[in-house]
């Protein structure tokens, strides 16, 4: 016998069916997991459902190869079935997954699921060797084969387009298709002789649970990124949210970075509320915000501190703040809606990053105070006290001598 011939026999089941368990038992167990921390998401329980037809359908066919001929032949036909419905309902679990369902999904999902049945149904009626023969290579039930390809192209057409991890979800379902081509040419065609094609549809069913332990496994880090993005930037205009801002901005500091701080509050934005509304709004902020982002790439990073209120560190030695904030001043005037008032401040040692946001708070106020729509440079308003305060000792009227005396 052949190293082809043992292969394509039950050693090479029995090596597809192990390989494939352990797949499935650490796909299981990443679902359980998440099922325990989210009791609340139907899809991991319907995940898990699938999961255990797949588990089951490999079980069986472990033991019909094991022991063929003492087990009766409705459980070759019960691990076919199983087999289906666990690929109907992942299908379902990938999209669920990644977008909410709409009517019409979950009426296919419950008509697919019916269609089963009822092609089962009809199967033992029409064949009864299903339920009589032992051998699993003397019938199979074609309509199920057939089904399984249009909830293929269902995939392809309806599922692929609206997911994460297309290319991955794609192999994935190929591959299946794959399986099922090469299994019926060789069961229809050639009743199960050719030993390659046997070969490869042991090795097909590792590649495809593999490919589903690969999307579940990234949809977990997606999930994970996207909690951890959502617990530091703001949901309305996507930047940094004044705690993270703060956090990054003191690691700058640290670093060793000279950092100057820009203050930036939309002018008569209240007004703007209530004559446009709260969307509108909204968008007009979303706007600045971006504005706002990309004048800060790549030289330093930009948050909301609250409201209105937005607020960017710059740290790039190269850049002089001065003119950053002009451009960000001058894009918001031209691009947008609203006006926009600035004040700016570098951090000097011994200093919080706290305070210099409050230097630059107090700078975008005198902006603001003066006409607005301008840039406001906090050590300007600094020197603007001081000399006024050194103006009014110089003109401070003196006492005449004879008072003195």
């Amino acid at each position: 016998m052949t190293l082809l011939q043992i292969l394509a026999g039950t050693t090479g089941q029995l090596l597809s069916t192990a390989a494939v368990l352990t797949l499935l038992i650490l796909i299981t167990f990443m679902s359980v997991r998440l099922q325990r921390r989210y009791r609340k998401h139907r899809v991991y329980r319907l995940l898990n459902t699938a999961l255990c037809f797949s588990l089951t359908h490999q079980a069986l066919m472990l033991l019909i190869t094991m022991y063929s001929g003492i087990f009766p032949a409705w459980l070759n036909l019960a691990a076919i079935v199983l087999q289906v419905l666990s690929f109907l309902i992942i299908n379902f679990v990938v999209l669920e997954l990644y977008t909410k369902p709409r009517r019409l999904d979950h009426f296919l999902f419950i008509a697919g699921l019916g269609v089963t049945i009822a092609l089962t149904i009809f199967e033992v009626i029409w064949n009864p060797d299903l339920l009589v023969s032992g051998n699993e290579h003397v019938s199979r039930p074609l309509s199920l084969d057939i089904f399984a390809v249009v909830i293929v192209y269902m995939g392809l057409q309806f599922i692929l387009p609206r997911i994460g991890q297309r290319r991955t979800y794609g192999a994935g379902v190929i591959t299946y298709f794959t399986f099922l081509l090469v299994h019926a040419i060789n069961h229809y065609l050639f009743q199960d002789a050719v030993a390659a094609l046997t070969i490869v549809t042991f090795i097909l069913p590792i590649l495809y649970f593999t490919l589903l332990f690969i999307l579940m496994f990234e949809w977990v880090i997606e999930r994970l990124q996207s909690i951890y993005v959502s617990s530091i930037t703001d949901g309305l205009t996507g930047l940094y949210n004044r705690q993270h801002f703060m956090k990054k901005a003191q690691q700058y500091i640290s670093h060793g970075h000279t950092v100057t701080f820009l203050f930036c509050d939309l002018d008569h934005f209240k007004k703007l509320n209530d004559t446009h509304g709260h969307h509108y709004a909204d968008g007009v902020l979303k706007q600045v915000a971006t504005i706002l982002a990309n004048e800060t790439d790549g030289i330093g990073t930009a948050g909301r501190y609250g409201g209105e209120e937005l607020v960017a560190a710059i740290y790039d030695p190269r850049s002089k703040p001065e003119l950053v904030a002009e451009t960000i001043r001058a894009r918001i005037e031209s691009e947008t809606p609203v006006t926009v008032s600035i004040g700016w401040s570098t951090a000097q040692k011994q200093i919080s990053v706290q305070d210099v946001i409050h230097q630059a708070d107090q700078a975008m106020y005198h902006s603001k105070t003066t006409g607005k729509n301008k840039v406001t440079a906090y050590k300007d308003l600094k020197q603007n006290v001081t000399s006024e305060s050194k103006r009014a000792q110089l003109t401070e009227p003196t006492q005449p001598l004879s008072k003195l005396t």
